[in-house]
């Protein structure tokens, strides 16, 4: 009797520790998901942020083209060329800033007014390359910091610079 009853208790000890241990895996699989959630959250609030000042400097009959020219940036090429590219290109026009090409992962399938380039094969005549995938600039300026050495921007800084020049005095 002593030892079925030392075996039944042995057996729920196991079974509680069991699904003790599967609970922490669990919990912990779930932490990183709520973790990668509140990072995309982060990127997509950083993103919101950038578009909506952007937005309010062309309410103002405002551009960010200033930010180049005063910085002496007179050759870009832009990063990412789906409607942000897009709109950065369009808003360059007229301004004394010379769009020279886009660079896009998807180069085959881009339809723009300028040439796109794979992010592995670009002209390096340029001033800057200006980053329009705001959430993944520093994994993109790590990429083409092997292949081109000047400057490498995300539109983010520009935006903000031109928005603070405006708004912060």
């Amino acid at each position: 009797m002593k030892k079925e009853k030392d075996y039944i208790n042995m057996m729920t000890l196991g079974i509680t520790s069991s699904a003790c241990i599967s609970t922490l895996v669990s919990l912990g699989l779930y932490r990183e998901r709520i973790r990668k959630h509140r990072k995309n959250l982060t990127k997509f609030n950083d993103f919101e942020k950038m578009l909506l000042r952007w937005i309010e400097i062309r309410q103002l009959g405002k551009s960010i083209s200033p930010y180049f020219t005063d910085h002496g940036l007179y050759k870009i090429a832009i990063y990412g060329m789906r409607a942000i590219g897009e709109c950065v290109e369009n808003e360059m026009k007229s301004s004394g800033v010379s769009v020279e090409f886009g660079i896009d992962r998807n180069h085959n399938d881009m339809y723009s007014d300028i040439k796109v380039y794979s992010p592995d094969d670009f002209p390096k005549n340029v001033d800057v390359v200006v980053v329009t995938p705001i959430y993944a600039f520093d994994e993109i300026k790590g990429s083409l910091r092997s292949r081109f050495d000047g400057n490498i921007i995300s539109l983010s800084e520009v935006v903000n610079d031109v928005y603070l020049s405006y708004f912060a005095r």
